[in-house]
């Protein structure tokens, strides 16, 4: 993650860019990396985007890494993306992988899926598949799920792990919570009881960090003491939190309202409103669809 724009080499070589400030980026560097020896990694933080980092944080006036940087290591054939969609009348997790490197080569492949409810005993119920195609589509079967509320923010746990053989060529874990959330005239319905918001406003409340937190520590103390003043319910003021945040809200039992930014200026475009926003021209219209897209996949 950087802000708001990014150059990246490694070992002298050019691996790209990245112009999306709030989503996380990586590179493929097989070729390049060094198995013997030091490897240089070098990254140029700009300002080309800096507008558009505006957009998604009216207190965009930070730049650099607010990420760790991770170096991962799968086999010739990886896990590519992971989408989990727990469906609570239906009793089933329905998982969607994307497999990358399905080669004549690789041989063979399989996907061993489990799901397990985190913090109880009850057994994991566990499958395993062949891979047939680039991309997977299964359900596992979770007969009455224990649902998620605020009041009892149940979590499950999925690994998805790609094998060859005995041999575990990558790996992945999600937490996923099972709620229906609907409404009904005026009403919100979680579980299709009512529920009543008691919320408050987050500006990107960081004061440790200056940008968003992505400390998993800091946010439980945080997020902990928000729901003991009896709080259940958090709008994010144009702006994108991290992962790290979504993650702890679904420990605490917390909704949050995610925003996406804005253009233009909050009251006008006098001189005491323009705020250093990007203007409402269509020539931002691309850039920020982009980021949008890739921040609803993110979370």
């Amino acid at each position: 993650g950087v802000h708001p724009s990014a150059e990246v080499w490694l070992n002298g070589v050019r691996l790209g860019e990245n112009h999306e400030p709030f989503v996380p980026f990586g590179f493929e560097i097989t070729a390049i990396a060094r198995a013997q020896g030091k490897n240089q990694l070098a990254v140029r933080v700009h300002e080309q985007s800096r507008l558009l980092g505006l957009g998604f944080d009216w207190q965009g006036n930070w730049s650099g890494l607010y990420r760790g940087v991770e170096l991962t290591a799968t086999g010739p054939a990886c896990l590519q993306q992971v989408k989990i969609y727990p469906e609570a009348e239906r009793q089933v997790a329905r998982c969607q992988i994307d497999v990358d490197g399905m080669e004549p080569a690789t041989g063979p492949l399989r996907l061993r899926l489990s799901i397990q409810v985190l913090g109880n005993d009850q057994p994991a119920v566990q499958h395993e598949i062949d891979v047939l195609t680039p991309v997977v589509e299964h359900e596992l079967a979770v007969p009455a799920p224990r649902l998620w509320s605020p009041d009892s923010p149940n979590l499950y746990r999925v690994d998805v792990t790609l094998l060859h053989g005995c041999d575990v060529l990558d790996a992945m874990s999600e937490r996923v919570g099972f709620v229906s959330l609907a409404t009904e005239g005026q009403r919100f319905l979680i579980n299709g009881e009512p529920y009543f918001m008691r919320g408050t406003g987050d500006f990107v409340s960081c004061p440790e960090t200056g940008c968003p937190d992505t400390d998993r520590d800091r946010w439980r103390r945080k997020l902990k003491a928000l729901r003991a003043y009896g709080y259940n319910y958090v709008r994010c003021q144009s702006y994108v939190y991290p992962p790290e945040y979504f993650d702890v809200a679904d420990e605490m039992g917390l909704l949050v309202q995610s925003e996406m930014g804005m253009l233009g200026a909050w009251g006008g475009h006098t001189p005491w409103h323009v705020y250093a926003w990007p203007p409402p021209m269509p020539t931002y219209r691309e850039a920020l669809r982009r980021q949008w897209n890739h921040v609803v996949l993110r979370d």
